[in-house]
């Protein structure tokens, strides 16, 4: 059986490279150092980090960081398509992993470099997915 943090990414990851708006992306299940500018546009998706808390004696809550970066060449309204993406990213797998308040978006950040004709974009929306766990 796949460990849940495994079960997080694949699901969101399968969700994510199916969006009409990311078609023609690399769609990742990691986060490479550095991306070429050549190898864009790509979306990845990870679980840096968890937390948990207990909510018992014999069960905790699991607090996983989803990350999913997206990140694309643009010209002057870069910013505008990064954001119109992250809404469509943010309320698929708000809707389709959220159940009960299982998945939040806890943070949103754009990043652009460069100016002129061709700049680059970097968006990364980080959801918290909430796991209760079993402790044996």
């Amino acid at each position: 059986m796949p460990h849940y943090r495994t079960d997080i990414r694949k699901q969101a990851l399968t969700l994510v490279s199916g969006l009409p708006e990311l078609q023609g992306y690399t769609c990742k299940a990691h986060f490479p150092k550095s991306i070429s500018d050549k190898d864009l546009p790509v979306v990845a998706v990870g679980t840096p980090r968890e937390r948990r808390h207990g909510d018992g004696l014999d069960s905790q809550e699991a607090q996983i960081d989803l990350i999913v970066v997206v990140k694309k060449k643009g010209g002057a309204d870069i910013e505008d398509e990064l954001d119109e993406i992250g809404n469509v990213i943010e309320d698929l797998l708000i809707a389709q992993m959220g159940a009960n308040g299982e998945l939040e978006t806890t943070e949103i950040s754009t990043a652009v470099d460069g100016a002129g004709e061709t700049r680059v974009g970097t968006l990364v929306i980080t959801f918290t997915a909430r796991v209760g766990l079993t402790l044996s």
